[in-house]
């Protein structure tokens, strides 16, 4: 029975610090890139507050996905991009025209944190806490 808490608590240790996860960096670029865009577009044009997983709530942000977008994929949201284009989509053409497509507060200079500071601290707490079971577990075993 000692194996299986072994492998809960590392699983549990994985999954908390995978939560942690920011917005993939690069994907503004990409945007710029694909878009043929004078500036690089704010965060805010697919997230909503914090740029962390969970965020893209966005028009933008959802029709990305809904195209398969995926996190850390540049290729993926090329293809989303594309893809948006060939549908004539209007947050991606009011985004290419220069137009803000989340509002008033467009842009990560809004003072938003690059990740949600509230998750990571829980997720960080959640990952101790496994990390402490599967040592004390550890520690029982040698006895």
């Amino acid at each position: 029975m000692k194996r299986p808490l072994h492998s809960l608590a590392a699983a549990l240790s994985i999954a908390a610090l995978s939560a942690v996860a920011a917005a993939t960096p690069t994907f503004p670029a990409v945007l710029q890139t694909e878009l043929k865009l004078t500036a690089t577009p704010a965060c805010a044009a697919c997230h909503n507050g914090p740029t962390a997983r969970g965020t893209v709530t966005t028009p933008l942000g959802k029709a990305l996905m809904s195209r398969r977008m995926a996190a850390n994929d540049e290729a993926s949201l090329k293809t989303a991009i594309q893809a948006l284009l060939a549908e004539k989509n209007q947050e991606i053409l009011k985004l290419q025209a220069g137009g803000a497509v989340a509002g008033p507060e467009y842009g990560c200079s809004v003072g938003q944190p690059t990740r949600s500071h509230k998750g990571a601290a829980s997720s960080t707490l959640a990952a101790v806490a496994a990390c402490a079971l599967a040592a004390k577990l550890g520690a029982r075993r040698r006895r």
